[in-house]
């Protein structure tokens, strides 16, 4: 069965993992033995259920585990993730915290199955960047931002939000930078990229971004309704004045991500998985 459910993905990865956890408890209702195979699959189908939003369920799993087999960073994070999502904000810190130093303790068993480290510990920073800002504290949040996506630079959600959180501090020269870097708007181009790329070359002041950014939109223009009012608005400026986030409401209003910890849908917590629906 274990090695059954490692040859789907999709949907049909959770469904063998289901089976798979469902025999294991038939099998011994007092609790399974200590096999590598056994802790591995199980923090497997925490991880699983965590990543299709099902966190009660995840981080039940995880908690029992780590009472069971002691610690292990990706666990101690589905269990932050959990209370994350069910309001605890302060309980989700916490366990953040004992996560985000510089060895995490790892127990034996649980060395016997691959973490990913690196990743736990980006995914951990971006969800303590999502409970600053939820916070207020905006400042704080953009330096965990920074680290996640510095960590994982395919996933534009984790860029997104450190370029937005650069943006509506002012710092409109580094949220440049931060979209040019962008795998998305190297490989797949977005138009909603494209006009704020366009606006942060305005108030960045960058006359040579300017042109590149004023090119793609222009392109844009007559199919994207939205790059169309950004050049009407962009032609009312008065160029002898310097521009203010204030002066494009509809980009101003774009940027402002969902920052609620218990609502923002992550990505997998996995380099190479399928994605889940």
């Amino acid at each position: 069965l274990f090695h059954h459910a490692n040859l789907a993905s999709g949907q049909e990865l959770l469904q063998r993992y289901e089976s798979l956890a469902a025999y294991i408890r038939d099998t011994w209702p007092e609790g399974p033995p200590r096999l590598p195979w056994i802790t591995g699959a199980l923090a497997e189908y925490a991880r699983l259920l965590n990543d299709v939003g099902r966190y009660a369920e995840a981080g039940r799993l995880a908690q029992q585990l780590l009472d069971r087999h002691g610690e292990s960073p990706l666990l101690r994070y589905l269990v932050a993730r959990s209370r994350a999502a069910a309001g605890d904000l302060a309980g989700a810190e916490a366990e953040l915290q004992r996560i985000l130093v510089a060895v995490p303790p790892l127990s034996e068993e649980h060395r016997q199955y691959t973490q990913d480290l690196a990743l736990v510990q980006g995914r951990a920073r971006f969800l303590l960047g999502l409970i600053r800002e939820h916070a207020g504290r905006l400042d704080e949040a953009v330096g965990l931002y920074r680290a996640a996506a510095e960590e994982e630079p395919e996933q534009d959600l984790l860029r997104s939000h450190w370029l937005c959180a650069l943006a509506r501090l002012g710092r409109y020269q580094e949220a440049l930078m931060a979209i040019e870097r962008s795998a998305t708007m190297v490989n797949d181009p977005q138009p909603g990229a494209e006009c704020l790329g366009l606006t942060l070359a305005v108030l960045a002041r960058s006359v040579s971004r300017l042109a590149l950014w004023g090119d793609k939109v222009r392109r844009l223009a007559p199919s994207f309704p939205p790059a169309a009012r950004l050049l009407d608005r962009l032609a009312e400026l008065d160029p002898r004045q310097t521009s203010r986030l204030e002066d494009f409401p509809e980009v101003a209003a774009a940027i402002l991500l969902e920052a609620d910890p218990g609502r923002v849908r992550m990505p997998q917590t996995s380099r190479k998985s399928t994605s889940l629906p």
